[in-house]
Parts: C-alpha cells; sequence; structure tokens
C-alpha cells in the first residue's frame, strides 16, 4: 500500500511546474516570499546544520565503502550546501519546499541508519541526504519538481539519482512516515553558532564541478 501511494504521488507531481500564486496552502515557514525566507529559513538552516553536524560528530572514526551507492568523496561543508539547498529549492524553485520537509528528511537520514545498518558518514551524508530530502519531499508537499532538478542541485546524474532512491526506499521498506515523537526527537533545541556562513554562488550547473571535486 506505502509503495503504490508513492508511485501515485510521483506520477502525478514529478513533472508538475506550479507558480507560487497558484499554491494555495502555504506552511507556516513559508507564510511571505520574503519575511519567511529571509527569517524562519535563515534561523531553521542555522538549526538542521547543527543537527547534521551532530550526527556526523557522532559518526566521527567510522567509514563508507568506496563501493557503497552512498559514497560520495567531497569536502563541500553542510553550511555551504545547506544555503545551496535553500537557494534552489526553496527561493528559486517553482515549487518551494517547507522547513518541516528538511526536517522530517532527517528524521528519516536517523532511520536509515537503523534499517540499514549503516551510519551516516561524511562519505555518504550527501547522498544519503539527497535521498531522504527527496522521500520527504514526496510524501509531504503538495507540488514538486522532477527527480532531474533536484539531481541537478546535488550536482548528480539523473540515473544516479533514480537508483538511489529506489535503494533509498527499499532499504526503508517503503514506509516514509514521521511520528510526532520522531520529529521532536530530532528537533530538540540545538546550540545555533551564530557566524556568517559563506556565500553560495554556484550555479545548478557546476554543482557536478563542486561536489565531485
Amino acid at each position: 500500500k506505502l509503495q503504490f501511494l508513492y508511485l501515485i504521488a510521483e506520477r502525478r507531481f514529478t513533472n508538475t511546474h506550479t507558480p507560487l500564486s497558484l499554491i494555495h496552502t502555504m506552511p507556516a515557514s513559508l507564510m511571505s516570499k520574503d519575511m519567511a525566507r529571509a527569517l524562519n529559513f535563515q534561523v531553521w538552516s542555522e538549526i538542521l546544520v547543527e543537527k547534521f553536524e551532530k550526527m556526523l560528530t557522532a559518526s566521527a572514526g567510522a567509514a563508507t565503502d568506496s563501493d557503497s551507492l552512498y559514497f560520495l568523496k567531497t569536502e563541500m561543508p553542510v553550511a555551504v550546501f545547506m544555503e545551496r539547498m535553500v537557494r534552489y529549492l526553496v527561493n528559486g524553485a517553482e515549487a518551494p519546499i517547507s522547513f518541516e520537509t528538511f526536517a522530517c528528511a532527517g528524521v528519516l537520514m536517523k532511520r536509515w541508519e537503523a534499517q540499514s545498518g549503516a551510519v551516516v558518514t561524511r562519505e555518504n551524508f550527501f547522498r544519503v541526504l539527497f535521498a531522504a530530502m527527496l522521500a520527504a519531499i514526496k510524501t509531504r508537499e503538495d507540488f514538486f519538481e522532477n527527480n532531474a532538478y533536484y539531481a541537478l542541485v546535488w550536482g548528480m546524474d539523473a540515473a544516479l539519482a533514480n537508483v538511489i532512491e529506489a535503494d533509498f526506499l527499499q532499504v526503508m521498506d517503503w514506509d516514509l512516515s514521521v511520528s510526532q515523537d520522531a520529529y521532536d526527537e530530532f528537533m530538540a533545541p540545538p546550540l545555533i553558532r551564530c557566524h556568517k556562513r559563506p556565500a553560495v554562488t554556484a550555479s545548478p550547473e557546476d554543482a557536478a564541478l563542486a561536489i565531485a571535486a
């Protein structure tokens, strides 16, 4: 049943490009194009960076097999990539996503660790995050871009993106639900470091070079 619902959602919305003016129900974190994006996402992206860094710190010393589908050697900081996601998945997307979807992706990443027996490391973080974000977007958002767009944001080949998505769904046994308790546990108040983040200037076309470097 879960597999059927996921495929129906993908078939219905994956190629849909809806202008902001046609999206009638907007999450609180996207209550306006200016305020929410400038204020809410600036704050919440800081929180998520803290959460992801904590996840990576917990797995320090662990290694990811270079043959793993999720293996990607990159020096890109989490904070820089978070700004990139906000830029292209919120500010620059015809179907912008909510902060809650970002948080749900974090919950799914933690469950992926439990289901797969692996841990999220700096060598697989970006691709596990990609799969979790894709799953969270398709199960939470009414409108979203196609896989090729998200693959471009990640600097990834669209065919590989589809393979990673399929593998993630199999590992998760098609259960992408996020309970209130799991959400609250993941979003327990973090310590936010207040410092200026590096500006993201790369275009989607440059992402493959930047991430693969």
